[in-house]
């Protein structure tokens, strides 16, 4: 029987874990991942789009970087018995963190920053005036390619203190300094992780 895997996490950063529920109906290829895919998919996500390097400091070197914080570094000696393809080999507590920090700092533009364009939070907008719901939703079948849930709703609705119906605009918090939170919850959100 395939096993699931639900990632449990504190928002006040206190805990993290992973929680295997028996019984799922989903694959174990369906559930995680692999790191090597997983960075490239986040910056394409999230609105990035790397131009060629340049440099050593440029997002498309740096990529590799977060690849190896989540998991084997692209072109590194592989294990002898081969890349494992199970979900207990991926949903660890550290991957989930370091995809976690990756979300984090790719959804405000942070890191990677040299050699990659990132969409505008305004961008996101569906209308110059938004209910916030619809904005969730919006940004739910740009990333995850999927209507959004109500669990997902809930997540963001509580990681940038909004309600459902709040009207968001150009000049509202949420797409100004919030919007990194809101990016990142849509990013850590278990629709995201799965293949």
């Amino acid at each position: 029987m395939a096993q699931r895997f639900q990632i449990v996490v504190d928002r006040s950063g206190l805990s993290i874990a992973c929680v295997r529920e028996a019984g799922s109906d989903i694959s174990a290829s369906e559930w995680f991942r692999l790191h090597k895919r997983e960075a490239p998919r986040d910056v394409g996500a999230g609105g990035g789009h790397a131009v060629d390097p340049s440099s050593r400091d440029t997002a498309a070197h740096q990529i590799t970087w977060v690849a190896r914080s989540i998991g084997q570094g692209v072109f590194e000696w592989p294990r002898p018995d081969g890349q494992p393809y199970d979900n207990a080999s991926w949903a660890s507590p550290s991957r989930m963190l370091g995809s976690m920090h990756f979300h984090y700092s790719s959804s405000g533009g942070y890191w990677p920053n040299a050699g990659i364009h990132y969409r505008k939070p305004i961008s996101w907008l569906p209308k110059d005036t938004t209910p916030f719901k619809v904005l969730v939703e919006h940004m739910s079948q740009e990333i995850l390619h999927r209507h959004s849930t109500d669990a997902l709703l809930k997540a963001c609705c509580q990681a940038v203190n909004a309600k459902p119906m709040d009207q968001v605009d150009k000049d509202h918090p949420v797409m100004k300094w919030m919007f990194v939170r809101l990016m990142a919850t849509v990013l850590d959100s278990s629709a995201h992780y799965r293949r």
